[in-house]
């Protein structure tokens, strides 16, 4: 069977186990949502926030892209950004990244990517406000690992920097902010301790 098709064959299992562990389920879905956490993250088919939170449906509003960026100018981020922390009220804002992303690693490449290019050039922005560390990493993973902390670090800053704009002034508490890194190596999360 395709896997196309075997996407809906497994919905419908899924969405049966779970009126049968609890009939009320998805109705209770469906009323509100009130996140804690709004989760900025890339877009990578690996990591997926809901399975290494471990939390429930409504606690999570994400925002994914190429390598967990925050383009203060981008409509998509802000507008989300507002949403989450004006009407949301949500307390917490993560920036997560991932090793072995490739965003940065093809951020780090003198290779074009074609359309990706002007959104990689934020990262390799990053990766010049540390060239004097970065040229003492001659380990390439090593150097890859570092980018992406450094890159959440940077995000953390895009979104406080959002949080100050005038469109910002209607926020009743302010969210704290934080950068995680995913391993998917292991599994674990590591706090960045933003801002550190």
């Amino acid at each position: 069977m395709e896997i196309y098709n075997q996407v809906f064959e497994n919905n419908a299992h899924w969405a049966a186990l779970k009126t049968g562990a609890d009939p009320e389920y998805f109705q209770r879905l469906s009323v509100e949502q009130n996140p804690e956490f709004l989760y900025i993250g890339c877009s990578d088919s690996r990591v997926h926030p809901n399975n290494f939170l471990v939390l429930d449906p409504g606690h999570v509003f994400m925002y994914k892209n190429i390598a967990n960026q925050v383009v203060p100018e981008e409509l998509g981020i802000k507008s989300v950004v507002y949403f989450a922390a004006v009407h949301l009220n949500v307390k917490y804002i993560v920036v997560c990244g991932h090793y072995r992303c490739g965003g940065i690693k093809a951020a780090l490449s003198e290779e074009s990517f074609g359309c990706m290019d002007p959104w990689l050039k934020r990262i390799k922005d990053v990766a010049h406000s540390h060239e004097s560390e970065l040229v003492h990493i001659v380990d390439f993973n090593e150097r890859w690992d570092k980018m992406v902390e450094w890159n959440v670090m940077e995000q953390c800053r895009q979104v406080e920097l959002l949080l100050d704009c005038a469109d910002f002034n209607e926020l009743k508490i302010r969210p704290s902010v934080h950068g995680w890194v995913y391993d998917l190596k292991h599994g674990l999360l590591k706090d960045m301790k933003y801002p550190g």
